[in-house]
């Protein structure tokens, strides 16, 4: 994106965006994406974080889970061989 751009001041970084081509602004959103990869990362776990600290999750809750996941796949496994 090696590209110069002659600002008319005062313009604002919406309206330079408008006029780059599709191409440079695919470039862009890949750019800002690389940027702020790690905040947005932070934000996510942070965001469950604060969940599981409002709604801890208990061991016996975990292993009902995987038990009722277990039998709902072995009902699958004995239904799908006969």
């Amino acid at each position: 994106m090696n590209k110069t751009i002659t600002l008319e001041l005062p313009i604002d970084i919406k309206t330079i965006i408008s006029r780059l081509k599709l191409k440079d602004k695919i470039e862009l959103v890949h750019i800002l994406e690389k940027e702020t990869r790690k905040s947005r990362w932070s934000n996510l776990l942070n965001r469950i974080n604060n969940r599981f600290k409002k709604n801890p999750v208990t061991e016996n809750e975990i292993n009902l889970m995987c038990k009722t996941i277990r039998q709902s796949s072995y009902e699958k496994t004995a239904k799908n061989s006969h």
